[in-house]
C-alpha cells in the first residue's frame, strides 16, 4: 500500500499527487490553518475528496490545535477536536458504536500529537499534545480521546463489529 500525508488547502482535494496512490490522505486543519470551520470545512472537503477519489480509502493523517502554554487555549483545543471529529466520523467506515457505516468511506482518523514538545530552532514549545511536556499530565482534550478510543476498541474482544457482507 502506498499513500502520503499532503495538506488539504494546498492545493486541495483535486490534488494530482493523489492518483498513484492506494490510500488518499490528507491533513486537515479546518478552521486554523485552512479556511472555513472545523467542522463544514472538514466536511465539504471530504465529500469532494470522495467525489473526486471515489475507489480510494480516504486518511486524515492529522488534525489539532494548541492548548497553549498553561492551557490557555485548552478551550479552543477541545471545540477543535469535538467539532472535526463529529465530521469525520460521519464518513468514517464504523460508527461510533461500532458498526459498519455503508456509506462510509474514511478508513483513518488520526489526532496530532500525543505529547508537547520543544520547537528547537525557536525555543519554542509546541503545545498541541494531548499531554503536557512531562509526559504524565494528560489534558482535558486526551481525557476525551482517551474516551473515545476506548469505545472504539470495545467490541467484541477488542475489534470492531465485522459488516454482514
Amino acid at each position: 500500500m502506498t499513500t502520503q500525508s499532503a495538506a488539504a488547502d494546498q492545493p486541495g482535494a483535486h490534488d494530482p499527487s493523489m492518483e498513484p496512490l492506494d490510500v488518499a490522505s490528507w491533513t486537515m486543519y479546518f478552521g486554523i490553518f485552512h479556511g472555513s470551520t472545523y467542522y463544514e470545512g472538514t466536511r465539504q472537503f471530504l465529500e469532494n475528496a470522495h467525489r473526486l477519489w471515489p475507489d480510494k480509502p480516504i486518511v486524515n493523517t492529522e488534525f489539532g490545535h494548541w492548548s497553549g502554554e498553561n492551557e490557555v487555549e485548552s478551550e479552543a483545543q477541545v471545540m477543535t477536536y469535538t467539532e472535526t471529529l463529529k465530521s469525520l466520523m460521519e464518513r468514517a467506515v464504523i460508527h461510533a458504536d461500532g458498526s459498519y457505516n455503508e456509506h462510509g468511506f474514511l478508513a483513518g482518523i488520526d489526532y496530532w500529537i500525543m505529547y508537547d514538545w520543544y520547537v528547537n530552532h525557536n525555543n519554542w514549545i509546541d503545545t498541541f499534545g494531548i499531554y503536557h511536556m512531562d509526559r504524565k499530565t494528560i489534558k482535558p482534550v486526551g481525557e476525551m480521546i482517551r474516551e473515545d478510543y476506548r469505545k472504539f476498541t470495545a467490541y467484541e474482544g477488542g475489534f470492531v463489529k465485522k459488516p454482514n457482507i
